[in-house]
């Protein structure tokens, strides 16, 4: 998952750790307050763009401030004799007041953006529509279009080295083939209104929708830039051109094995392609497939027990073991900072990427990963 490094939260930090070195030492402190370590803490993470943890760190600092401050406070009241080493209350509270409301600010404002990053584009486009009233009129579809299209180029840079050759034909990003068929229209309004106006394309969507979608976004995103075409000659079009992709050679036995390469996965299909225009006529096509089945086949890699362990981490509900199963399976995790309100990213061994942002969410996905696993290896759970 994308993660903004917040520089200016990183500038303020370091200039308000340093003064509080030059403060301490100015004061005879030998040694650094637990706030000027935490301070050091948030510069770290704000490099990182790690705003869970900042938010947890300003969080435990800004209680434990709160109640040493009203605890000492009481005490400097009652035994006028400590006024020496703390000053008198007031200078006490007022020395310790000011970086407790610095914490509690900065815990409203790390959540308050933590909230942005999950809602992705979305909030930036109804920041961008509230802004915009002021000075001129409501946004049109194609505006709306453009921000889409901005979210989409950036999840189709993210995930580009997983695409298959037709997706990167196609030119779309992969986690949109997770979007269900009947809502792709909505990332191409033009096409939209020509499906919900025109009953001749309304007949060729249905039917388009029937197929895998592949042909569903590349239909709608022909239709998006020719309104007025054709859709049954559209739709012929794009069958031919899918044919022909996924079936590219003239030797029939190449093309069977392609086809069984690619019902292993993205990575296989690669594979077959490459090794098979290196050395076609001199090595056969059966011989790369057995190959290439050998190297990426999931059942090479998800022997039963893995799975049946993984079955029983995640019902037990085990974070760890659960985690550490996943791996075993062939999942490929990038932990940034979950256990502190930060996200799991899991890329799938069928070449699916899940963000993850709470555990019950995890345990669920893990669960239907075991069936899906299960079904593809004739595994009883």
């Amino acid at each position: 998952m994308y993660k903004k490094r917040q520089w200016g939260l990183a500038i303020f930090s370091t200039f308000w750790l340093l003064t509080s070195l030059v403060v301490n030492s100015a004061a005879g402190q030998t040694s650094n307050s637990v706030g000027t370590a935490a301070w050091f803490l948030v510069i770290i993470y704000a490099i990182s763009g790690n705003l869970g943890a900042i938010a947890n760190i300003a969080k435990l600092v800004s209680i434990l401030q709160a109640v040493v401050g009203i605890a000492v406070t009481v005490w400097l009241a009652n035994d006028p004799s400590m006024q020496g080493y703390f000053g008198t209350p007031f200078e006490f509270i007022f020395a310790i007041g000011i970086p407790t409301v610095l914490w509690i600010i900065l815990f409203y404002w790390a959540t308050a953006k933590m909230d942005q990053q999950k809602k992705l584009g979305s909030t930036t486009l109804e920041n961008k529509i509230g802004s915009d009233k002021k000075n001129k009129a409501a946004p049109t579809r194609d505006d709306i279009n453009k921000d889409k299209l901005t979210e989409s180029a950036y999840l189709q840079n993210q995930l580009e080295n997983t695409k298959s050759p037709l997706e990167n034909l196609i030119e779309i990003p992969e986690e949109l083939s997770s979007i269900p068929q009947a809502e792709a229209s909505s990332l191409y309004p033009k096409a939209e209104l020509v499906v919900e106006y025109s009953s001749l394309a309304a007949s060729v969507w249905d039917e388009v929708k029937k197929e895998s979608e592949v042909y569903s976004q590349k239909f709608m995103q022909a239709l998006e830039l020719d309104p007025k075409c054709d859709p049954r000659a559209l739709f012929e079009s794009i069958k031919n051109e899918i044919s022909s992709d996924q079936n590219p050679y003239d030797d029939l036995d190449a093309n069977k094995f392609l086809e069984m390469c690619r019902s292993i996965g993205n990575e296989a299909e690669v594979e077959f392609r490459n090794v098979y225009e290196l050395l076609s006529g001199t090595v056969p096509a059966e011989e790369i497939y057995e190959k290439v089945f050998e190297k990426f086949d999931l059942r090479s890699s998800t022997a039963p027990s893995k799975i049946r362990h993984l079955h029983s981490m995640s019902t037990r509900k085990d974070f760890g073991a659960t985690l550490t199963a996943l791996k075993d399976v062939g999942c490929k995790v990038t932990d940034d900072g979950f256990s502190y309100g930060g996200t799991l990213s899991i890329f799938t061994p069928y070449n699916t990427l899940k963000v993850i942002y709470e555990r019950d969410s995890f345990y669920l996905f893990a669960l239907g990963l075991v069936k899906k696993l299960a079904e593809h290896n004739n595994v009883k759970l």
